[in-house]
């Protein structure tokens, strides 16, 4: 993730809460639009998986500077492995 951090990355797929595959398009749309404006032509390879976990529904934050990178938005977790 070049040009999104995981906090605003979780911010993009909870903008879509009816649909995991909704949440996934938007966020893969976005970081392909910010290659686009950062680099022009070229864009490296770009992998999201969303799933939607029910049971977190109410869980605190967590700490995004933490190791390893992880953002929290509602029940939306990304794990950005060790920065």
């Amino acid at each position: 993730w070049e040009f999104i951090d995981s906090q605003e990355a979780c911010e993009i797929v909870a903008s879509a809460p009816a649909s995991a595959a909704e949440g996934c398009a938007k966020l893969v749309h976005e970081a392909a639009a910010r290659w686009k404006q950062e680099e022009g032509n070229y864009r490296d390879d770009i992998t999201a998986i969303v799933a939607r976990l029910p049971f977190t529904f109410g869980s605190a934050t967590v700490d995004a500077q933490q190791e390893p990178a992880l953002a929290d938005v509602g029940s939306y977790y990304i794990n950005l492995g060790a920065r």
